[in-house]
């Protein structure tokens, strides 16, 4: 997990990264932002060879054409978006159900200028990963994310507009 989370730290420019900044003290290891995508994703690979889609808190990997829902930050019981999703995963990440528990590692502050990132791709692990440093780094991130190969990203900025990757799905 330590190896994979340098891993993370490496593709993102530091803004995911697993040793935080604590005060009082110099840094907390924190390996959240990536632990759940993949234990998600162990847990998957008990279903090869059935269509399935397994959520935890909003993050899921699937198998088969599923529909997936986008929520909307500023009202977490209404729908941004609805999107086609085959053999893939979705990760969200934000304020909007655990308030700014996000921080920019780099500065030690609470993450600003983005209220949720959503990334669609092949690996949980990796769509969760890329949500948090995106969250971390602000609006900006929709031009790293563009970059990412066979992931797409909708992000909510603070004041509700939303930016897209060029290759974000239509609403299916």
């Amino acid at each position: 997990m330590i190896d994979l989370c340098e891993q993370a730290r490496q593709r993102t420019g530091g803004y995911f990264n697993a040793y935080l900044p604590e005060p009082g003290s110099d840094t907390r290891f924190d390996p959240s932002g990536l632990v759940k995508g993949w234990a998600v994703e162990r847990a998957a690979e008990h279903l090869e060879g059935y269509e399935f889609y397994l959520n935890a808190g909003g993050d899921m990997t699937v198998r088969g054409s599923w529909r997936v829902g986008v929520e909307d930050p500023a009202q977490p019981d209404q729908l941004l978006t609805a999107i086609e999703v085959v053999d893939g995963a979705v990760a969200t990440s934000g304020s909007a159900h655990r308030g700014a528990h996000i921080v920019d590692p780099h500065t030690g502050a609470p993450a600003r200028g983005l209220r949720s990132v959503t990334v669609i791709g092949p690996s949980l692990t990796w769509a969760d990963v890329y949500a948090t440093a995106a969250a971390a780094q602000g609006p900006e991130a929709v031009t790293w994310l563009a970059t990412l190969p066979g992931y797409e990203a909708l992000l909510v900025g603070d004041d509700g507009a939303l930016l897209a990757t060029p290759h974000w799905p239509l609403p299916a």
